[in-house]
């Protein structure tokens, strides 16, 4: 883990409350040190930027779903249980921070930032390698079909997740999120299993 300072976390704390409220286009510096009730200058003492701010929410989401990956993966689940525990595990830590899905399902906002848009891509790189090996020990196990590839039920399962999530933040967090995944869960298990 980064060791944060204490005032490092209360600004990476405070972006995210306001990226929750009013969107990632609103989130500026003044907004922040004005939240802090700090001075502008006191803020960049911490971060050279909205960009180094914004950096480091995808540094400690990448770190907390980096350790609940490999939770998961210790214990004794199936192939597929494993997979719904760590969508589920998404939605319960999108439910208590959702600036985090909005930082993390960003990447079209980062184009200039090599920085920002690699992080996202090794967020993504990483769900890709624990659900994709998942997918493939439950297709040598015959729990799910076989006669679809790997990659697409990849696809099948994250790009359905992955609307959810955006209708959910789109409607202003207005449903229950892990609800509606349990929902579809169901349904996609339906298609794929043997």
């Amino acid at each position: 883990m980064i060791p944060f300072t204490k005032r490092q976390t209360e600004i990476i704390e405070t972006a995210m409350r306001i990226i929750s409220q009013e969107g990632l286009e609103n989130l500026t510096i003044k907004k922040m040190a004005k939240n802090l009730k700090i001075t502008e200058p006191a803020l960049y003492r911490h971060f050279e930027s909205k960009a180094d701010i914004l950096l480091n929410i995808l540094i400690y989401f990448e770190e907390m779903a980096d350790s609940s990956l490999r939770l998961i993966n210790n214990q004794i689940y199936p192939p597929v249980e494993r997979i719904y525990q760590i969508l589920k595990k998404r939605c319960e830590n999108f439910t208590r921070n959702p600036a985090l899905f909005t930082v993390v399902l960003a990447e079209e906002l980062f184009p200039n930032d090599e920085r920002l848009s690699e992080k996202v891509r090794s967020i993504m790189e990483l769900n890709h390698q624990f659900i994709s090996k998942a997918i493939k020990e439950a297709q040598k196990n015959g729990e799910i079909r076989k006669d679809i590839e790997e990659e697409s039920i990849f696809l099948f399962l994250l790009g359905p997740f992955r609307l959810i999530v955006t209708q959910w933040r789109l409607s202003n967090f207005s449903f229950n999120l892990i609800q509606k995944f349990e929902e579809w869960w169901g349904s996609f298990k339906k298609l794929v299993e043997v």
